[in-house]
């Protein structure tokens, strides 16, 4: 019996070899239908039929064995005839378990595909013999569970895509002996938290983390410090509503990071700021209703953004990207309420080369907003833009653009209404009403108006601040309502010379004033005499009272040296008072020959004129008279003749003020009286030394005195209402005393 049985099974094994010779020998010739062997190649591949087992009669020698879409639901024994294969795909099949060992004599197995299948569970001995192996893909089967050591066997795996499963069990130990792991597809399952950061310290290498549509609410702070080699990591649809500020910390390699389609209410910037290599970021379909200024700052190496599908989305403010100086391509479309996007949000962009616009809510663009020009990709379709002026500039761009390599989408109206549907590029400035196709003459007009507004406005809170400086110059001005200031009106003064020292004629002698008479009793008679000289008489007054001398003209060009009477030594001594110039048009023919009366004052602001080579003596003929009724002709000489006398003893015994000097080459009768000079005791001016008069010390200027206000007499602030009784007494002791001498002069 024994021997008949070890006969029959020699018999056997000799027939299936036979079998198989043949089989090589006929070249592969039986192929499964529906399946394409290639014998050179050594590649089967076999599409959508009925296969429900793995063919056992194809060429042992074949390396690649592709059966998709196909009934298989178990990987038999069978698999084992294939010792060579390198590539095995039996990805959409109706596989629903993995037999222990079923790989164990594949050694030369690099890629296995079992994905879209049914799959329910793996263990620790499902993979043993695939000790080549670099990608092993499960992705979207039934695996609910992950256990200790399942992918221990796989010590060259560099690939695993466990995505699209219903792993909510991790083991802390499932991925040990992954040490060369790099890639790891974990998204779509039924995880709620982010897995254990031990898992992580099993795989060193991991470079791409994929945890998307799972259900992780939050990231902790250092969930991802295990893996430092980490450079992209894909959170997309993870439903998360909060990111630590620490939660990427150890990410330092990271280029790439997908927090789209999440819970985000805001930019995470913080967060992002520790991603120093970012280069790749997408945020899109998040609850954000505003990019703020700086939200990415610290993202300097970002060369790609994407935010679309952000429904919230309103507007992005000014510098939301300025720090983001590498940025190559943004992409903001599908944000359904995006209708602002401020002109300084994409500024400091100079590497931008695409923008991505499309299908927002946008009106109008400002064309400060990019330099346009500059990119090779442009998408603004889908938005109601307004054909108006403001947007002229990107009708130019687009007609410019046009026949270019350049990527311009077409633009086309939505407003207003007998323009919808229009093509931008196909109209023209007169169909958008435009009056100004330059936007640069619109910029400049809107400068100018805007420089004239402020300017205005400027000067009116000036005005309105120094209002009371203003209101103060007016009133105490040269032409403000002082009693200064009337006077000159009345005189016709236009311009006159500031209060400083004034040049003399190097032949002028100078003299003193009297003080003006002062009484607190306006109804004296000598009161009232001294009062009556103080006031003013115009040139038409002067016409009046006496017929001016045409033959003596004064030239209103040639500057005037000062004139004035002396008087007693004591007034003399009392006040000091000096002289302006003034250059009177209307005096320019007057001569005026008045007798000189007993007092020492004349009319303040008239002229004093006499011909060329006339002496001095009768040239102070030719002096004002203040009041012609007093004295006869005969007293007015005596009078003249006492004066001299006074001023020459005077000059004797003391200095005189204002520079002048006692030496005997200085007297009034050796001097030449010019004719352009004018007598006026309104101002005051220091007169300079001249000839070879002694240098004495000069006094300050005192105030000017005033004409009458309301028939009482004032100079400066002032008022001589207020002066004492014996200053009054004194000046009636000096208005006796001169009455007296010249009653009886010698």
């Amino acid at each position: 019996m024994l021997q008949l049985k070890s006969i029959s099974h020699t018999l056997i094994l000799s027939l299936c070899l036979a079998l198989l010779f043949i089989a090589t020998a006929s070249g592969l010739a039986n192929c499964p239908p529906g399946c394409q062997c290639d014998d050179n190649t050594l590649v089967v591949q076999c599409g959508a039929g009925q296969l429900d087992v793995l063919p056992i009669a194809l060429n042992p020698s074949i390396q690649r064995l592709v059966i998709r879409n196909n009934k298989i639901k178990t990987i038999d024994s069978s698999i084992q005839f294939y010792a060579e294969l390198t590539f095995l795909d039996l990805s959409s099949n109706h596989l629903m378990t993995i037999p222990q060992r079923t790989f164990a004599y594949q050694k030369k197995l690099q890629e296995v595909h079992l994905n879209d299948n049914k799959i329910g569970a793996i263990s620790n001995k499902t993979f043993i013999g695939l000790s080549a192996v670099t990608v092993l893909n499960l992705r979207e089967n039934l695996i609910s569970e992950l256990h200790l050591g399942t992918f221990t066997p796989l010590v060259k795996l560099e690939e695993l895509n466990l995505g699209k499963n219903r792993i909510g069990f991790v083991d802390p130990k499932a991925f040990d002996g992954l040490t060369q792991l790099r890639i790891l597809y974990m998204d779509d399952n039924a995880l709620t938290s982010v897995p254990d950061p031990v898992i992580f310290q099993a795989m060193p290498n991991l470079a791409e983390l994929f945890l998307g549509m799972n259900t992780l609410t939050t990231l902790p702070a250092a969930a991802f410090q295990d893996v430092p080699a980490l450079t992209r990591l894909d959170l997309r649809g993870a439903g998360l509503r909060n990111i630590s500020h620490d939660s990427f910390r150890g990410l330092e390699a990271l280029r790439q990071l997908d927090l789209s389609d999440n819970r985000l209410t805001r930019v995470p910037t913080f967060s992002l700021s520790q991603l120093a290599r970012l280069e790749e970021l997408s945020l899109g379909q998040n609850d954000f209703e505003v990019i703020v200024e700086g939200a990415f700052v610290g993202l300097k190496q970002l060369k790609r953004l994407e935010i679309n599908g952000a429904l919230r989305l309103k507007r992005i403010m000014n510098g939301a990207f300025s720090t983001n100086g590498n940025l190559e391509y943004l992409n903001l479309s599908s944000n359904k309420m995006l209708h602002e996007v401020q002109e300084g949000a994409l500024s400091g962009l100079p590497n931008m080369r695409h923008v991505i616009l499309k299908a927002n809510a946008l009106t109008s663009l400002a064309e400060g907003l990019f330099p346009w020009r500059d990119l090779t990709t442009l998408d603004l379709s889908e938005n109601p833009i307004s054909c108006d002026c403001r947007v002229m500039w990107l009708r130019n761009l687009l007609v410019e653009k046009n026949g270019t390599n350049d990527a311009i989408s077409e633009v086309y109206c939505a407003f207003p209404d007998r323009l919808h549907g229009e093509a931008l590029r196909n109209l023209n400035p007169a169909l958008m009403g435009c009056t100004h196709t330059d936007p640069r003459k619109q910029a400049l007009i809107g400068a100018l108006l805007v420089g004239s507004a402020a300017t205005l406005t400027a000067l009116a809170l000036i005005l309105y601040r120094c209002r009371r400086k203003i209101r103060e110059y007016i009133s105490s001005g040269v032409w403000g309502n002082s009693a200064l200031g009337r006077k000159e009106r009345d005189l016709g003064i236009h311009s006159t010379f500031s209060n400083t020292y004034t040049p003399h004629h190097p032949a002028a002698r100078h003299y003193g004033f009297c003080t003006m008479p002062t009484t607190n009793d306006l109804n004296a008679p000598d009161a009232q005499k001294n009062l009556q000289q103080l006031q003013v008489p115009t040139a038409t007054v002067l016409n009046e009272k006496k017929a001016l001398q045409s033959g003596m003209n004064i030239d209103d060009c040639t500057p005037y040296s000062l004139r004035i009477k002396p008087c007693n030594g004591s007034a003399m001594m009392e006040a000091q008072q000096s002289v302006n110039h003034y250059t009177k048009p209307q005096f320019a023919h007057a001569a005026v020959t008045l007798d000189v009366g007993e007092s020492c004052y004349s009319y303040a602001d008239v002229p004093m004129m006499h011909s060329p080579g006339v002496n001095t003596c009768e040239a102070r003929q030719h002096q004002l008279r203040l009041t012609q009724e007093h004295f006869s002709q005969q007293q007015q000489k005596q009078l003249q003749q006492q004066l001299q006398q006074q001023q020459q003893q005077q000059q004797q015994q003391l200095p005189l003020h204002y520079g002048t000097s006692s030496r005997s080459d200085c007297d009034a009768s050796s001097e030449v009286m010019d004719a352009n000079y004018i007598y006026s005791n309104t101002h005051y001016s220091l007169p300079l030394e001249q000839g070879r008069c002694a240098k004495t010390p000069t006094p300050p200027p005192l105030p000017p005195a005033l004409p009458l206000r309301n028939g009482v007499a004032t100079t400066g602030r002032r008022s001589f209402m207020g002066a004492a009784n014996a200053q009054k007494q004194q000046q009636q002791q000096q208005h006796q005393q001169g009455n007296n001498t010249m009653r009886n002069p010698h």
